[in-house]
């Protein structure tokens, strides 16, 4: 923005900073500083917001805020911002605002209800939500101390926050702050609630109890759940800890909440699947990091099931499973710009389990990376089962000592079902654009049933190479019909086409 000074009159409002063009993609790039101050003169400086700044800081101060005494800066808003460094301090003199979901935490600015909304497919912000109907887990007498039980606050907090009834447009907040922890039992936050939206705002960690003799109940399906919460918004620059390997059960599960937002959050290490979707239609998932070891068993990053227009999107999930595995009844899904590995990669299945019949359609993936995954692109049904998985389309996909780039296995079990006279019907399936190392010597794998085989099966513009770059890499194909073109390695059961791929 410059220097303001002599030239200009002694005040300077209204300034609104976005910087969601940092970053983009996912990535992260290096930011100065984070810089406010009038401390030359008596120059007032006020109305300026922050949102959407993230990255690494090159000082050690990645927010200065350095105002004169005599006139402070006033009504400094940040919200979702998260700069680390080595060291990521703050550095405030005579300024008030509000913060929220900023790293490094400011002291001197109010922690406000300061929310974000994103606009779909884009990297900048729509704008900032504020709410005239508040809630903090603190006030209804949580402590957040890691140590104390906190599961009884918050069910208090939950029943006022979706008991409000707000006016007009007001979307009521419940506020998690930073800087704590708060231990939880088992919870299922039940709706409808009274606003036609609700809000929760995790800034600090959620942690779930380590060890099984710690539950007072026995473990339930899922840790956390949220049903029947239509509207939804749930995000923040906060933690959900679902403490390993100790106990065994989803640790977050939205079941009938139509038009869920999710976007922000860290989850690490869930004791299975770290969030499920369910019944649901019209969810957006977004800006999450999922962590988990990559030994740890049957960790899904999330599942998706039963729910339709779902769209999960620019998000890093590193687990000992499926980045993302979508279950029968999932429907015009999209999935972009999801940095997958280490784990199972993104799979369609497994469906058709003990001769269930099993339905998904309508997929589209694009823009993604697998590094040092076990899978990338996969299909999987079990032999004996019925339905389909059709309309799907993998594109722009970039590869990293992937295993099994490109998979379709009709054959997953363990040769106990009865695959004589059923089985899921695989057609249309699009793989185009996928370009990077292989960690095997099987790059494509396409081993289809017997009955049906795989139907309009098209490979396109594929060009995967052994990590070793000695070594030659192959496809395999089993009752596999379709096309290919411009791919390598050659896939000798699917025709050249007549026409050209563009």
């Amino acid at each position: 923005m410059g220097s303001l000074g002599s030239k200009y009159e002694n005040e300077y409002n209204s300034v609104s900073c976005s910087m969601g063009s940092l970053g983009a993609g996912g990535a992260y790039e290096t930011v100065e500083e984070v810089f406010v101050g009038n401390y030359q003169g008596s120059l007032s400086l006020s109305n300026v917001t922050y949102t959407g700044v993230r990255g690494t800081g090159a000082v050690q101060n990645a927010i200065t805020l350095n105002c004169a005494a005599s006139t402070n800066c006033t009504n400094i808003r940040m919200s979702h911002v998260n700069i680390t460094s080595w060291a990521s301090g703050t550095h405030q003199v005579s300024a008030n605002g509000t913060s929220s979901c900023t790293t490094p935490a400011v002291p001197c600015l109010h922690h406000d209800c300061l929310g974000l909304r994103y606009r779909e497919d884009e990297d900048f912000l729509l704008g900032i939500v504020y709410s005239k109907t508040t809630f903090d887990v603190v006030k209804f007498g949580a402590v957040g101390d890691g140590q104390t039980d906190d599961t009884e606050a918050f069910v208090k907090a939950w029943t006022a926050l979706c008991g409000a009834a707000a006016a007009g447009d007001d979307v009521p907040i419940l506020i998690i702050p930073g800087r704590k922890t708060f231990l939880l039992q088992p919870l299922e936050f039940e709706g409808p609630c009274k606003s036609k939206s609700v809000h929760v705002q995790v800034s600090g960690n959620l942690m779930a109890p380590k060890t099984p003799d710690a539950w007072k109940v026995c473990p339930p399906y899922s840790w956390l759940s949220f049903r029947n919460v239509d509207n939804l918004i749930l995000d923040g620059s906060g933690q959900i800890d679902g403490q390993g390997s100790a106990w065994w059960s989803k640790a977050l599960q939205f079941h009938r909440c139509d038009h869920l937002r999710l976007s922000g959050l860290t989850h690490i290490n869930s004791p299975k699947s770290h969030i499920g979707i369910g019944t649901s239609n019209d969810v957006d998932i977004s800006h999450l990091t999922i962590i988990a070891p990559d030994e740890s068993p049957n960790t899904d990053g999330i599942n998706v099931a039963n729910s339709t227009f779902v769209y999960i999107h620019d998000s890093k999930i590193g687990t000992g499973d499926d980045c993302i595995a979508l279950g029968t009844g999932a429907s015009n899904v999209r999935i972009a710009k999801i940095a997958c590995g280490p784990g199972h990669g993104i799979s369609v299945g497994s469906l058709g389990a003990d001769g269930a019949y099993a339905a998904v359609e309508n997929v589209y993936v694009r823009d993604c990376s697998f590094n040092g995954t076990q899978n990338g692109a996969r299909i999987k049904t079990w032999p004996g089962g019925s339905g389909y998985a059709r309309n799907i389309t993998f594109e722009n996909i970039t590869l990293t000592a992937t295993k099994n780039p490109i998979i379709i296995d009709q054959q997953y079990c363990n040769g106990a079902h009865d695959c004589a006279n059923k089985a899921v019907l695989v057609s249309n399936v699009r793989f185009t654009d996928f370009r990077g190392t292989c960690g095997n010597e099987e790059a494509i794998k396409l081993d289809c049933n017997q009955i049906w085989g795989c139907q309009n099966i098209e490979l396109v513009k594929i060009n995967i190479t052994s990590t070793i770059p000695s070594k030659k890499v192959y496809a395999s194909c089993n009752n596999a019909k379709g096309n290919s073109g411009s791919t390598v390695p050659t896939v000798s059961c699917l025709k050249y086409p007549t026409r050209l791929f563009i």
